[in-house]
């Protein structure tokens, strides 16, 4: 089987799926809009790349300035010519979605993602409209949550098939970590990207108040992974930092989160939207 996949190469979730499902012996060919880390991927891996300018791709989504991703039409039309994939699979409904249904190739099949649903609709009629034009002609939808089927069935009527993000157990256990801090330290924590909808400001001042509050516990922060907001939340951490009992990681690949997991006592995820963590 060969399936063309639309999807952000440099997001570990793509990393994942194109891996797996090569492993289990498919063709795939990626397609994606932006630069990503080659060695994250399978050498045998086909991986084809629409460079879009790093300011456009900074936009939040529904900025008319993302238009510019229809650039890339011709690019992957001619891939589907010459790939002649069974099926393509667009990962995020709004941009991804949108250049997978103008290929008018079936079986067209799309996984929502969270923003693409929870916020892009909501910008205006007009992407509202273009969410219903391109469900309307894609033959399969997937989530990884009730919460965000349910959200999805807003604008289609079609059966959404929910498919929960799985777990490794091979890499995801228990395991003595060298940590940041000192052993009876009580670590609280997060691992996130540092973006607006995950909420990590709420974490930071919710452990201040923790901080005065219980001033003879050992407790201490850490938070894991990097984003836009990084500047901003140390400048809001600043003095946690100064005291040291709060530490930013910075962006930290995939295949080492687990090591991070381990680190965390009490794991915290105050998002204020998102598609997994919420039922």
């Amino acid at each position: 089987m060969k399936i063309l996949l639309l999807a952000d190469p440099s997001a570990s979730h793509t990393v994942k799926w194109v891996n797996s499902l090569s492993e289990s012996g498919i063709d795939i060919l990626l397609f994606g809009l932006s630069d990503y880390n080659n060695d994250l991927y399978n050498s045998n891996i086909n991986i084809e790349i629409f460079k879009t300018p790093s300011n456009i791709k900074k936009k939040t989504d529904g900025s008319v300035l993302k238009s510019y991703y229809l650039w890339a039409y011709p690019t992957l039309r001619k891939i589907v010519r010459e790939f002649k994939p069974d099926i393509i699979h667009s990962h995020y409904a709004s941009s991804y979605g949108l250049l997978g249904t103008l290929c008018g190739f079936h079986p067209f099949l799309i996984s929502v993602w969270g923003n693409d649903i929870f916020d892009f609709p909501k910008k205006s009629v007009l992407h509202k409209s273009l969410i219903k034009f391109i469900f309307a002609r894609t033959d399969q939808i997937f989530s990884t949550s009730q919460i965000m089927a349910k959200e999805t069935n807003h604008y289609t009527n079609k059966k959404i098939e929910v498919i929960p993000f799985g777990v490794d157990p091979n890499i995801f256990y228990p395991q003595k970590i060298k940590n940041y801090f000192n052993e009876d330290d009580i670590i609280i924590g997060i691992v996130k990207s540092l973006e607006i909808n995950y909420g990590v400001e709420y974490l930071i001042k919710a452990f201040k108040i923790l901080l005065n509050k219980y001033p003879l516990l050992p407790l201490r922060l850490l938070i894991v992974g990097g984003g836009s907001l990084e500047n901003k939340l140390k400048g809001e951490a600043k003095d946690l930092i100064e005291k040291g009992v709060a530490i930013f990681t910075g962006h930290i690949p995939h295949n080492k989160i687990s090591k991070f997991h381990n680190m965390i006592d009490i794991a915290v995820f105050p998002s204020i939207s998102e598609s997994f963590g919420f039922r």
